[in-house]
């Protein structure tokens, strides 16, 4: 079993949109089967909701303040009877704040540990993940990245994300073997949580597995390595982002490419004369009104 295996969970952050957003992704996800376009246009709403740099660049505006994480009426998921109870207490929280860490310590870290290990319910495995993102040291460490092989992807994509407070060799190889992903267990939220990680992980000028990963094969994690890099701002980020406006073989979708377009306004770093000639060649309308601006 893996990641991609597991039913569509309640655990998404997913929030409304403006009606042009909506309409492109409607049409991005088009030629694909229905239940396949449900969960990937579901995906890409939860990654846009929890990165604001990626909402952005999607051109992804949420409509009201963020709520209870929750997953929208719309997502059908396989039911299971004896977690209805379960199902009905995240539908209906009680009264609180928004989840957020809570102050590092020494004390504290310990039940998290060990409900990030030993909860049955995905949901109390993600929270302790998200406790633990300010707890660095080698036994958290090494309890987050045992959990990015955690066969809920909203608890793995947690732990990696928590991971990019974690500086060192052992949180960087193990979000590097998740963005490579060779056994096919991962994920594509999972992965492109990590690639985030990485954007915050990797010393400057050294984020060539972010670089990469922009020109993978899932667009989710295409689109996180974009955010990521427009987020360092650095010499390489401006060539990539390039890169993927140049490409006319149409590996990229459009929607990738808007992004990325929108990612070189928020740089300070790129090339004016490349940048002309993109805009002499350029045939997407929303990708040339964004490059003219940038150029004049």
């Amino acid at each position: 079993m893996t990641q991609n295996d597991a039913p569509q969970s309640r655990f998404l952050a997913v929030r409304s949109l403006l009606t042009p957003a909506r309409r492109a992704i409607r049409l991005l996800f088009a030629r694909i089967p229905p239940a396949q376009q449900q969960l990937a246009t579901t995906a890409l709403h939860a990654a846009a909701a929890r990165w604001p740099q990626l909402s952005r660049l999607l051109n992804l505006l949420p409509v009201a303040a963020p709520g209870p994480i929750v997953a929208p009426a719309s997502v059908s998921a396989p039911r299971d009877a004896s977690r209805d109870s379960e199902a009905h207490a995240a539908l209906d929280p009680p009264p609180q704040a928004p989840l957020a860490p809570p102050p590092p310590s020494q004390a504290s870290h310990r039940p998290h540990l060990a409900q990030l290990r030993d909860a049955s319910d995905y949901a109390d495995r993600a929270r302790a993940a998200l406790a633990l993102s300010k707890t660095v040291d080698a036994e958290t460490t090494s309890a987050l990245v045992a959990a990015l092989r955690d066969p809920s992807s909203e608890v793995a994509a947690q732990a990696a994300e928590a991971l990019g407070n974690h500086r060192g060799d052992v949180a960087r190889s193990a979000l590097e073997g998740v963005l490579e992903n060779r056994d096919g267990f991962f994920n594509p939220m999972t992965r492109a949580s990590a690639v985030r990680a990485l954007g915050v992980l990797l010393p400057p000028n050294q984020a060539t597995p972010v670089v990469s990963a922009v020109a993978d094969v899932d667009a989710l994690v295409s689109l996180a390595a974009i955010a990521a890099l427009a987020e360092r701002d650095e010499t390489t980020s401006a060539g990539a982002l390039m890169g993927v406006l140049e490409n006319r073989a149409g590996f990229y979708l459009p929607l990738t490419r808007q992004a990325a377009a929108r990612a070189l306004m928020r740089l300070q770093n790129y090339e004016p004369d490349r940048l002309r000639r993109l805009l002499e060649t350029e045939y997407d309308a929303t990708v040339r009104e964004t490059l003219a601006s940038l150029a004049n």
